[in-house]
């Protein structure tokens, strides 16, 4: 899986800031189709419209700090020696 490793490689110079940026328009946009095909299926009214601004900055704001405590808690963590 080359592709999938380019990628990886990419995600992880890039600094924490801007890979949840990634991560959160890659979320939003998948609610956003879920949304879209639902309301095609007249499942949800076409009237249901969503706050989008809100729903991304939630969830760029929530993966920016499980970021955060991950990284310091491996702070945290004394070394194996």
């Amino acid at each position: 899986m080359a592709i999938e490793e380019e990628i990886e490689k990419r995600l992880k110079k890039m600094p924490d800031i801007v890979v949840c940026i990634v991560y959160a328009f890659l979320f939003t946009g998948v609610i956003f189709v879920f949304v879209f095909f639902a309301k095609a299926l007249y499942t949800l009214p076409s009237s249901f419209d969503l706050p989008w601004l809100l729903i991304f900055t939630a969830v760029f704001l929530a993966l920016l700090v499980r970021k955060r405590i991950r990284i310091m808690r491996q702070d945290t963590k004394p070394p194996l020696s």
